[in-house]
């Protein structure tokens, strides 16, 4: 979120107004999906959202209208590209996988659900203290009773999108269900929670965020 623009909607550079926009992770995919976009807005309670051609960053520099809970994004210019070889090697059985609280996962190493993978560390650790905006999938995992926000979305590529995003809460994993299409946000992790509130249940997914330092 851009602070200093809360409840400000800025009328400079304005691409389109969309209405009847459903959700936050609604207005950033359609933002998103324009490749001039620099920033976008969003009110909660009029379903408004904005595409802007410019990135703001003092609201006294620009034109704007007092607008009761309408927020400003900025879309990030740095994309993160999923590399030919995987961070941590490709694999055909664990013992392939070098790196610490490792495990082989349909043919990738990936940190095993008890660690979180690190890019500056190049390895699995246990905490991070900035989020990234990549995730480790686990098939068939739940969390169950630590949601800290539930939402019908069309995909789990929105779901992770809507996670990374969120600022109320630091949202640590995300859980889809693939039969009712709900995306559950948590600032829980796996080894957070007690085990009874772990379990396998094929129709969700449990992705787990990446530390971004």
């Amino acid at each position: 979120m851009m602070h200093g623009f809360e409840n400000k909607l800025v009328t400079e550079n304005v691409m389109w107004t969309k209405q009847n926009t459903v959700s936050l992770i609604e207005c950033a995919v359609r933002c998103g999906q324009q490749d001039l976009a620099l920033s976008c807005g969003y009110n909660p309670s009029t379903l408004e959202c904005v595409a802007y051609s410019a990135r703001f960053t003092d609201p006294s520099a620009v034109a704007y209208v007092d607008n009761s809970e309408y927020r400003m994004y900025s879309l990030n210019p740095v994309m993160i590209t999923i590399p030919a070889v995987p961070p941590l090697g490709f694999c055909t059985t664990s013992n392939d996988c070098l790196a610490a609280n490792s495990t082989c996962m349909q043919g990738v190493c990936e940190c095993n659900i008890t660690h979180v993978f690190s890019y500056a560390a190049g390895g699995c650790v246990q905490g991070c203290s900035e989020y990234s905006t990549t995730f480790t999938t686990f098939a068939g995992h739940v969390i169950w009773g630590h949601d800290d926000g539930a939402m019908y979305v069309a995909t789990e590529e929105e779901c992770r999108a809507f996670c990374a995003i969120e600022k109320s809460i630091v949202c640590k994993t995300v859980q889809y269900n693939n039969e009712l299409s709900t995306c559950h946000l948590s600032s829980f992790g796996w080894v957070d929670v007690a085990p009874s509130y772990r379990a396998l249940r094929i129709k969700y997914n449990l992705h787990v965020r990446h530390c971004n330092f």
